[in-house]
C-alpha cells in the first residue's frame, strides 16, 4: 500500500470499495506528487475524482472533493501551466465548494490558483478582485506566510494594471 497505493487502488475500485479507493489514489496523487512525477499526480486525483462523483452529497464528500480538486489544481499547473483552462476549471470547483464547507486555507489555495489563473491570462480586474479577498482571508488567520502570498501577488497584479503607487504599497507589505 505505501510502495504501490496506485496498485491498491486499482484493485479497491474494482472490488467496489470506492471509499478506500479514494483514499488510495488520493494517497497515490500525493506520492507521485512528491517525486514530481505530475503527469501521473494529475490522473491519481483525476481517477480519485471520478470515483467521488459517484458518492451521494455530504458534507465528508465535498470536504474530500475541495482538496482533491486543490491538489489536482497544483498539478496541472506543473503539466500545463497557470493559464490551462483546467487549472481554472480545478480551481473553480474548488471555490465553489468553500461555499459549503468551511475550510478558509483551502478556500485560499483555490482563490490563489484563480488570481495566478487570471493573471496569465490577462484578466487584471479579476485578479485584483480575488487579491482582495485573498488578503482578507489572510488577515484573519494568523499565518504570515498567507499574509505574504496575499500581498505579493496583488503588488504583481497592480503593477501590471498601472496602479504603480498602490503596487508599491502591496509589495512593501510583503516585505
Amino acid at each position: 500500500l505505501e510502495r504501490q497505493p496506485e496498485v491498491m487502488a486499482t484493485h479497491l475500485a474494482q472490488a467496489g470499495r470506492t471509499t478506500d479507493a479514494i483514499a488510495a489514489w488520493q494517497r497515490a496523487g500525493r506520492r507521485a506528487s512528491e517525486r514530481s512525477a505530475n503527469v501521473e499526480a494529475v490522473q491519481h486525483f483525476r481517477n480519485a475524482l471520478n470515483l467521488l462523483a459517484g458518492l451521494p452529497a455530504s458534507a465528508e464528500r465535498d470536504q474530500l472533493e475541495l482538496a482533491l480538486q486543490v491538489s489536482l489544481g497544483g498539478q496541472l499547473i506543473a503539466t500545463h501551466g497557470n493559464a490551462a483552462p483546467e487549472v481554472e476549471a480545478a480551481y473553480s470547483a474548488a471555490a465553489n465548494l468553500c461555499l459549503s464547507v468551511e475550510d478558509q486555507r483551502l478556500l485560499f489555495r483555490a482563490l490563489r490558483g484563480l488570481q495566478t489563473f487570471a493573471m496569465v491570462r490577462g484578466r487584471v480586474e479579476s485578479a485584483t478582485e480575488i487579491g482582495q479577498r485573498l488578503i482578507d482571508i489572510a488577515r484573519k488567520d494568523t499565518d504570515p506566510g498567507m499574509l505574504l502570498q496575499a500581498h505579493r501577488p496583488m503588488g504583481l497584479n497592480l503593477l501590471y494594471c498601472g496602479r504603480f503607487n498602490e503596487a508599491c504599497r502591496e509589495l512593501d507589505r510583503a516585505l
